[in-house]
């Protein structure tokens, strides 16, 4: 931050009895939140992004970006996007996703991530496209199948 800005708004603040300076500490605290952000974003640099009809909807995993930094919430179901989501991940990351039991994953799980990027979930899946799946979607080292 350069040294003009708090200086300006102390003499602001004392020039119009704090209104303004009261202003100018909102927009600050709204920049700062924006750095964060942006520092957030900036960590992870591998994101896959799918368009989920008209909704945008991030993931990736361990070795490809610092998901372990993040909190993580409860699974979700993808159902019908199972589809979808292993197809571009093999397409993306050149890697085989599997489905993994809980208790014995054979790879790293893939997460989804919130927009802020500040919450990560497993996915979870491996049934059918209508019913709800117990298994982990999880990315191997083995190179990606052709289907």
């Amino acid at each position: 931050m350069t040294w003009w800005v708090p200086v300006l708004t102390a003499l602001l603040g004392a020039l119009f009895g704090g209104l303004v300076g009261h202003h100018l500490a909102i927009v600050r605290t709204r920049t700062e939140e924006s750095r964060k952000q942006a520092e957030r974003h900036a960590r992870f640099k591998n994101v896959l992004v799918i368009d989920d009809v008209g909704r945008r909807r991030e993931f990736t995993w361990a070795g490809f970006d610092p998901v372990e930094e993040l909190p993580e919430s409860e699974p979700r179901q993808l159902y019908e996007f199972a589809e979808v989501l292993v197809s571009a991940i093999r397409e993306y990351s050149k890697l085989e996703p599997v489905w993994s039991i809980p208790d014995r994953l054979a790879g790293e799980p893939v997460f989804e991530l919130n927009a802020e990027r500040t919450l990560r979930w497993r996915l979870l899946g491996g049934g059918q496209q209508t019913v709800p799946g117990h298994q982990i979607l999880v990315i191997t080292n083995r190179p990606a199948s052709r289907r």
